[in-house]
């Protein structure tokens, strides 16, 4: 019995609806809030599960939407912790 291949996570490239409103929420968000957000935050402000905002944020890191202004230990969790920034930010984002 052959075996099916699995589909990729990313979709071949192709962004899904869900996706691209989670992109518009998060780029929306980030432009009220004026800083630079980790993804909890983001998460508690545009009431969508942490986990559905890997892909769309990883993406948009790789589009250049978005850049990793500064890393930080997580308050909660002690680990490695990112925020993220719009691109056209960059040099006026201070790690502070």
């Amino acid at each position: 019995m052959a075996k099916t291949p699995k589909k990729s996570l990313c979709n071949a490239g192709k962004r899904s609806q869900s996706e691209d409103t989670h992109r518009k929420l998060i780029i929306q968000t980030l432009f009220r809030v004026s800083k630079p957000l980790t993804r909890r935050q983001i998460e508690a402000v545009i009431k969508v599960e942490i986990c559905t905002l890997c892909l769309p944020l990883l993406r948009m890191v790789q589009d250049g939407t978005l850049y990793i202004a500064y890393k930080r230990p997580c308050a909660i969790s002690g680990n490695a912790c990112f925020h993220y920034a719009l691109s056209s930010w960059k040099g006026a984002v201070n790690a502070q």
